[in-house]
């Protein structure tokens, strides 16, 4: 069925419902219909990222114990970018954040890298193959964004669950904002000594003043845990309030730089959802429950930050 017969018939369906008293059952079956029509519609834009990345340019990014994950980039709509360069960036930065985020073994991640128009994303609806699609609206040279916008949506891949619509998405937000800070401060180090290509050692101070811009973009003078109870109702209402989520994002990167461990429990956070669940202390006591042991102190730590207690 293709997206204007859907739409024929959920029109249709909706003037039937005109003079009647219980129209409960039309209703609910064009509510069916219309999450039918947007699963068509995604799977469609997925079909057509696909045929943007045909003859991409491949690159194998190491895990560990001789694992690997696969990015494959689209070799056109980069501006005056190359793909292999636009490659280059993403690989250093999937290689950066999966030093300290490794996925469970069978589960290394295939990721098509495509240009986007609106705003970064990665796209709910995965590939044919299990591939996940991540949009990227950086162009040129702009390799800093280009490390910025990649970070982030990767930090959503490595989360475990795709949804939008996530109890508390704004600290999943917050945590892929932290992790973007991190990795631009880790790679302006790392690209002092080993940059992708020699005659890029002299970008690696970008990357740590593009950082240090975001993390001077908000301040607040309260205490986190303050700071959290005076917004956790607009922050429950707006997860896609940036500066609000990088109010928490540039505590979650300092604490990463402190503990190695620390972002390793995110791999957990979307593993279990109870939809019964969807306060910020449900989704606490969700993530405590999915991590192994040795990684509690995570949410352990969120929850000390935050001043709440885990619901479970």
């Amino acid at each position: 069925m293709n997206d204007y017969v859907l739409a024929v018939v959920i029109v249709c369906l909706a003037s039937s419902l005109m003079g009647q008293n219980d129209s409960s059952p039309l209703q609910a079956r064009i509510s069916e219909l219309e999450s039918e029509n947007q699963k068509l519609r995604n799977a469609n834009f997925v079909l057509s990222t696909l045929y943007q990345t045909r003859d991409p340019v491949a690159v194998e990014v190491p895990i560990a114990e001789g694992r690997r994950a696969k990015l494959l980039v689209a070799k056109d709509g980069w501006g005056d970018a190359l793909a292999r360069d636009v490659a280059a960036v993403c690989s250093s930065t999937a290689e950066t954040i999966l030093r300290v985020i490794q996925p469970e073994s069978t589960k290394e991640p295939t990721i098509l890298i495509v240009p986007g128009d609106k705003v970064p994303m990665v796209i709910a609806h995965r590939g044919p193959s299990g591939e996940y699609v991540v949009l990227l609206t950086a162009r040129d040279k702009h390799w800093s964004q280009f490390a910025y916008q990649f970070s982030h949506e990767l930090g959503h891949v490595l989360c475990g669950d795709l949804s939008p619509d996530q109890p508390q998405q704004w600290f999943e937000e917050a945590f892929c904002e932290s992790l973007s800070i991190w990795a631009l401060e880790e790679m302006g180090n790392h690209w002092q000594i080993k940059p992708p290509y020699v005659n890029w050692k002299d970008y690696a101070p970008h990357l740590s003043s593009y950082a240090k811009d975001v993390r001077d973009r908000v301040q607040t003078s309260d205490e986190i845990s303050v700071w959290y109870q005076k917004n956790r109702e607009a922050l429950s209402r707006n997860a896609y309030d940036r500066d609000s989520n990088l109010i928490l994002a540039k505590h979650l990167a300092t604490v990463a730089q402190k503990d190695t461990k620390f972002y390793q429990s995110f791999y957990y956070l979307r593993r279990r959802v109870d939809p019964a669940l969807a306060s910020m202390e449900g989704v606490l006591g969700n993530w405590l429950d999915s991590c192994p042991e040795e990684l509690r102190s995570g949410p352990v730590a969120i929850g000390q930050l935050l001043g709440i207690k885990p619901h479970r």
